[in-house]
């Protein structure tokens, strides 16, 4: 969850950083890339969830073949 976190709060920067900019392109480009790390957060997000949801025996035949 450390990632998730790390990409909120980069989001959250970059929002912070956009509201510095008077030129509509820069500050259009922030909130775009703010916008992705949100973005990313929740499918990390929904990754996670997604492996912690698994059985246990099929995590372990995935890793398994993961790492021959």
């Amino acid at each position: 969850m450390q990632r998730v976190e790390t990409l909120r709060d980069q989001a959250n920067l970059l929002r912070r950083l956009a509201e510095s900019f008077e030129l509509p392109q820069i500050k259009e480009d922030l909130l775009h890339l703010a916008a992705r790390c949100d973005e990313l957060a929740a499918n990390v997000a929904r990754a996670l969830a997604d492996e912690r949801s698994r059985p246990v025996a099929e995590l372990g035949k995935r890793r398994v073949k993961e790492h021959p």
